[in-house]
C-alpha cells in the first residue's frame, strides 16, 4: 500500500474518548470519521455473536451441518476484538498527547472496569465479600469478557511511548514491525499448534511485537499512513475468505487428530490469521468509505450508525447481563424452531436490548462519562 498523508485527519471522534475505541475526555467535535463508526458497529455486533455462538456450537452433535455452520460462524466473528484494537490505534497513534491526557484515559477505563466488575459480582453471587471481590478482581477478573479492559489499560499505560514511536516511523519501519509481529510472534504459535517442536524457548521474547501492540499499530497504519485502493479491497476480501477457510479446515483437522476433543486450537485472537481478518475488514470498509467521498450519506442511516457507534462501548459492558437473562428463552426456542433461525433472532434481540439499555444509561451524566 502506498503512503497517504493525513488520511485520518478529521477532528476528534465524538464521545469516542476514554473507551477501547479511542479518545480522551468527552468533547463536542465538529466532524466524525464515518468509516470508523461503521467499523465500531461491525466490531460490537460480532463481539455479541462471539459470546453467543460458541456455547451453542459446542452443544451441537459434532460434524453435522449445524455444527459446520457454527464453526464457520464462530471463527468469522473472531476478528471483532482485533478490530476494536485497530480502531484505537487509528485514533490514538496519529498524535502525541500530554501525559496528563493519557492519565485521564486510564482513570476512565479503570472506573468502567471497577464499576462493571462490581455489578457482575453482585448479580452473579449469592454471598458477598469485599476480600473475595478484591482477590478475584486482581487475580482472575470478575467476569471473563471484561479481560479486554485489563488489556486495554496495559496499552494505555504504554501509550505515550507508543505515540512517540509512531510519530517517527516510516514505511520501512512499519514493514519491519509487521513482518516481526505477523510473521514471527503471532505466526509461530499457529505453526506450533500443528507441530509442537516449532515452539521456541520461553526465553526468546519480543514484547514490543505482541499481538495487541501489532493490532494497535496496524490500525494506525491502515488509517493514517496507507492509501487503500479498490485492488487492495479485493485482495483483502480474498485474504479474509482464505483465512476463514484455513481456520475452519484446521478445526476439522484437530477434531480428527484429537478424537473430537480440543479441536478449537485456533481460537486465539492474537494468531496471525485472525489478525489478518481484522485488517481485511478494516481495508474493505475504509476503501468503501473513501470511494464514497464527496457523496453525503443518507441522514437517517448516518444517524443510526452514529448512535450505535456511540453506544458500542456500553453495549460491550452491559450485554453480558442480558446474555444471562435471555439464554433460557433461546434454549426454549431451539426446541420449537430451527436452531440457526433461533440463534440469529437471539443475537438481534440481544443487540437491540443492549443498545436500548446503553442509550438510556447514557442519559445519566456521570454514567455517560464512562460509557
Amino acid at each position: 500500500m502506498h503512503q497517504s498523508e493525513g488520511s485520518c485527519q478529521a477532528s476528534e471522534i465524538a464521545d469516542g474518548s476514554g473507551r477501547p475505541d479511542g479518545g480522551g475526555a468527552p468533547s463536542q467535535p465538529k466532524q466524525r470519521i464515518r468509516y470508523l463508526d461503521t467499523l465500531r458497529v461491525i466490531a460490537i455486533a460480532f463481539v455479541l455473536v462471539n459470546h453467543t455462538v460458541g456455547p451453542w456450537m459446542l452443544s451441537l452433535p459434532d460434524q453435522t451441518m449445524n455444527w459446520w455452520f457454527g464453526v464457520t460462524y464462530f471463527f468469522m466473528c473472531k476478528f471483532a476484538v482485533p478490530l476494536f484494537v485497530m480502531i484505537s490505534g487509528a485514533l490514538l497513534l496519529r498524535k502525541t498527547d500530554p501525559y496528563q491526557k493519557t492519565g485521564r484515559r486510564i482513570v476512565r477505563i479503570a472506573k468502567a472496569l471497577v464499576l462493571f466488575s462490581a455489578f457482575y459480582y453482585f448479580v452473579n453471587q449469592n454471598s458477598y465479600s469485599l476480600i473475595d471481590f478484591v482477590d478475584r478482581f486482581w487475580h482472575a477478573g470478575i467476569c471473563a469478557p471484561l479481560w479486554y479492559l485489563y488489556m486495554y489499560l496495559g496499552l494505555l499505560i504504554m501509550l505515550p511511548l507508543l505515540q512517540r514511536l509512531a510519530s517517527v516511523m516510516r514505511n520501512r519501519d512499519y514493514l519491519y514491525f509487521f513482518a516481526i509481529s505477523l510473521g514471527i510472534v503471532n505466526l509461530l504459535p499457529v505453526v506450533a499448534a500443528f507441530s509442537p517442536s516449532f515452539e521456541p524457548t520461553s526465553y526468546f521474547q519480543l514484547p514490543l511485537f505482541t499481538g495487541f501492540v501489532g493490532m494497535f499499530f496496524g490500525g494506525h497504519y491502515l488509517a493514517n499512513v496507507a492509501k487503500v485502493t479498490r485492488r487492495h479491497a479485493v485482495i483483502a476480501a480474498v485474504v479474509f475468505l482464505v483465512c476463514l477457510a484455513f481456520l475452519v479446515a484446521s478445526t476439522d483437522y484437530f477434531y480428527l487428530v484429537n478424537g473430537g476433543k480440543g479441536y478449537l486450537a485456533m481460537d486465539n485472537r492474537t494468531f496471525s490469521p485472525i489478525m489478518l481478518m481484522a485488517a481485511c475488514v478494516f481495508v474493505v470498509v475504509r476503501w468503501r468509505e473513501d470511494a464514497r467521498a464527496g457523496r453525503p450519506a443518507r441522514p437517517a442511516t448516518q444517524h443510526v450508525i452514529r448512535e450505535l457507534a456511540l453506544c458500542s462501548f456500553g453495549i460491550y459492558l452491559v450485554h453480558l447481563y442480558f446474555v444471562t437473562l435471555m439464554k433460557p428463552y433461546f434454549v426454549q426456542a431451539v426446541a420449537s424452531v430451527p436452531d440457526v433461525f433461533a440463534l440469529l433472532v437471539y443475537q438481534l434481540v440481544l443487540f437491540a436490548v443492549s443498545f436500548a439499555a446503553t442509550w438510556l444509561l447514557r442519559l445519566i451524566p456521570p454514567v455517560r462519562d464512562i460509557l
